[in-house]
């Protein structure tokens, strides 16, 4: 038998990067860069694209609404290559520092998928299989598809929308002083009282006066927890989704995944 070919993987140049920050005056969220849609080529005659019709740049969120967006992969061979695939989501802070997929559905959002009967649910979708061991990482959480998928069809989105957590509220700080002016304590003879360090000592059952003055008034933001997530403006964070995908050919699903991980970076 002729020497079989290796397997013939991509990695993802299909990285879909949407930011979603939240900001202004307003305290809205507002996406910032729109959706790009990259093909990625193989050897072999492997297609695959990642796309997201649901993504709509440009529109502003409160806290607690949610926004469409369902990324999905597409095998686009135009032979009789089938392929595994699997997808590798990164997520970050306000500072733009890589933060796992636990620490951002704590601080930031819910990720929701769209059941049989039109109802969101926390999560993804069950056609993607979690990889539990990836939710604590800062480079990444993975999934990967539960079948082949065969030339021209596509996946299930991994997920639907992501649901800005209620939890994200401003808290106004105000510092503030009171001074309130007394009068000297007197004695029977009217004599001015003194303490033993030969200071005044105030008559405080008779206030003449009192002014307050107001210090510092920012706005500061805070999570569920009461953590501080940001001064000024709510927080951004971005969420970036990258495919993989390798020709199924000869390869059960299990070790296809191993193969999807590696390419992915996160067998280590």
């Amino acid at each position: 038998m002729a020497n079989k070919k290796r397997l013939a993987t991509t990695v993802g140049a299909m990285a879909l990067t949407a930011v979603l920050a939240i900001g202004g005056t307003l305290a809205y969220l507002s996406q910032v860069t729109e959706t790009k849609k990259n093909m990625f080529t193989g050897s072999d005659n492997l297609k695959t694209t990642i796309t997201e019709t649901e993504w709509k740049g440009g529109e502003d969120y409160t806290p607690g609404k949610a926004i469409a967006k369902n990324p999905v992969i597409t095998n686009q061979a135009d032979s009789s290559t089938s392929i595994y695939a699997g997808v590798k989501i990164q997520f970050y802070d306000h500072n733009n520092n890589p933060i796992s997929y636990n620490t951002f559905v704590e601080k930031y959002a819910t990720v929701q998928y769209k059941d049989a009967t039109g109802a969101f649910k926390d999560g993804f979708n069950p056609a993607w299989v979690v990889d539990s061991t990836t939710a604590d990482s800062t480079k990444g959480l993975f999934l990967n598809y539960n079948a082949e998928i065969a030339p021209g069809n596509p996946t299930a989105a991994v997920f639907d929308q992501v649901t800005v957590n209620y939890g994200i509220k401003k808290e106004w700080n105000q510092k503030s002083e009171v001074t309130t002016v007394y009068p000297v304590q007197t004695d029977k003879n009217g004599n001015y009282v003194t303490d033993e360090n030969g200071n005044y000592v105030p008559d405080t059952s008779n206030p003449i006066d009192s002014t307050t003055e107001v210090g510092d008034t920012s706005v500061t933001f805070v999570d569920s927890n009461g953590e501080v997530v940001d001064a000024f403006v709510l927080p951004q964070f971005q969420i970036d989704v990258t495919g993989y995908a390798v020709q199924s050919a000869d390869l059960t699903l299990e070790k296809g995944v191993v193969e999807l991980k590696a390419l992915a970076g996160l067998n280590k």
